[in-house]
C-alpha cells in the first residue's frame, strides 16, 4: 500500500498527523479525493466529514472551511476546527443546532438579509454542527 503524510491544522495546534492512503475531502464545491502521488494542488474547505484511509483503518473528522493543499505527495488541511466523535455527545450537538436554528429564525425575522456576514456565519456554524451530529451518530 502506497502512502502519504497528512497534517490537519487549526490555528491553535496540529490536530493530527499520519500516514494515509487516500482522504475523501468536503470540498467547498464537492468532493475530492486525494491518493499517493497526487499532482500539487490547492481547495478550499467545505463544512462536513473528512474521511481519512490510514494503516490502522478509517479516521474521520467534523471540519469547518478552510484550505487544503498537497505539496510534494504531503497533503496539508488547514481548518478552523475540526472535531472527533469522541468529543462529543449527540445530545450537547442537538442543543446547538437547535440554539443555531433559533439564532437563523431571529435574523430571518428581523429581515437580514441572506447574504449578510451574520447569515452566512450562523449557516456556516450550522452547517458545521450538522456535520458533527453525523459524525458522532456514525452517519458517515
Amino acid at each position: 500500500m502506497n502512502l502519504f503524510n497528512i497534517e490537519i491544522l487549526t490555528p491553535e495546534r496540529k490536530v493530527f498527523e499520519a500516514k494515509i492512503s487516500s482522504a475523501m475531502i468536503p470540498a467547498d464545491d464537492g468532493w475530492v479525493e486525494i491518493l499517493f502521488n497526487h499532482c500539487d494542488f490547492v481547495g478550499g474547505l467545505g463544512q462536513g466529514i473528512l474521511r481519512l484511509e490510514t494503516e490502522a483503518g478509517t479516521e474521520k473528522f467534523a471540519i469547518s472551511e478552510g484550505l487544503f493543499n498537497v505539496l510534494n505527495g504531503n497533503l496539508n488541511i488547514l481548518t478552523d476546527n475540526v472535531t472527533t466523535a469522541s468529543d462529543l455527545t449527540p445530545e450537547l450537538v442537538k442543543l446547538k443546532i437547535e440554539a443555531l436554528n433559533k439564532e437563523l429564525a431571529k435574523l430571518k425575522e428581523a429581515g437580514v438579509s441572506n447574504v449578510s456576514i451574520e447569515m452566512k456565519f450562523i449557516k456556516g456554524e450550522l452547517r458545521y454542527t450538522q456535520a458533527q451530529l453525523e459524525l458522532v451518530e456514525g452517519k458517515k
